[in-house]
């Protein structure tokens, strides 16, 4: 067996980004199955607002090779070209809205007591049905100020269609073993295009699918497809297809309102 060439396997630094409770630490786990790559723990970039950018900027310019960054990062022009100026590429992750406000939902229940729906979901006579109708159709009252699904996923939603952004599923890495794989061809090869890499795609693929460890996450509870099938009832359905169904189409979970 040929000796693994550490100085060839340099992939320059590259961000991963996704919505939150998408998927982000499946793929990271994905990701760090590349020989080499890491990831500094806390190096982590929230939201990307105007405020933060000469931090973020100085995080962004000493990015080393094989480094990845992790953040839910706003789109913004400012960002978009923050990116291409520095040749750094995006693996952006995104997941069917519904399972987002299930898992979210779970998420700020348990472990985000500084989420600003916390109080309201952990008050007494609060269901999960409650709950979950809040993340769809946001709230708004003298002290919380919370946009509904399609404006959580809106600030977003510019990732989807850059042509520099390497866009995956939860779906994809979740589905079966075959689209997976196919889902970790794609990344690959977009990580190492025009490189000379000492892997073959099919042997990076290898690497990155052995490291997939659901127990290791911190925040893995379920990692289900499609769980708010058995969580929502027709009342729920409905609000969210009010307020996202016409989202869920454009991104190609449905074809229509009828589900």
């Amino acid at each position: 067996m040929p000796v693994f060439n550490h100085e060839k396997s340099k992939i320059p630094g590259f961000l991963l980004n996704s919505v939150p409770k998408s998927g982000t630490h499946l793929l990271k786990q994905i990701l760090l199955g590349i020989p080499d790559t890491f990831h500094i723990p806390g190096n982590v970039i929230y939201e990307g607002l105007e405020k933060d950018h000469n931090k973020h900027l100085q995080t962004m310019k000493t990015l080393r090779d094989n480094e990845i960054i992790m953040g839910h990062i706003y789109y913004s022009e400012r960002w978009a070209k923050l990116l291409s100026d520095y040749q750094i590429k995006q693996v952006f992750i995104i997941r069917d809205l519904r399972d987002v406000v299930v898992s979210l939902t779970y998420f700020i229940k348990s472990k985000l007591p500084d989420h600003p729906l916390y109080p309201l979901f952990t008050q007494p006579g609060t269901t999960q049905k409650d709950c979950y109708l809040s993340l769809i159709n946001g709230v708004k009252t003298k002290d919380i100020k919370y946009g509904n699904i399609a404006e959580f996923f809106r600030d977003f939603s510019g990732w989807v269609n850059q042509g520099e952004v390497l866009t995956v599923t939860y779906e994809e890495l979740m589905e079966s073993t075959q689209s997976r794989r196919k889902s970790l061809q794609h990344i690959a090869q977009y990580l190492t295009k025009e490189l000379n890499y000492p892997l073959s795609i099919n042997e990076m693929v290898h690497h990155m699918e052995a490291n997939i460890l659901p127990s290791q996450s911190p925040t893995f509870r379920k990692g289900g497809i499609g769980s708010w099938k058995e969580e929502f009832d027709d009342e729920v359905k409905e609000a969210f297809k009010k307020v996202a169904g016409d989202l869920l189409i454009q991104l190609g979970y449905e074809k229509n309102h009828v589900w």
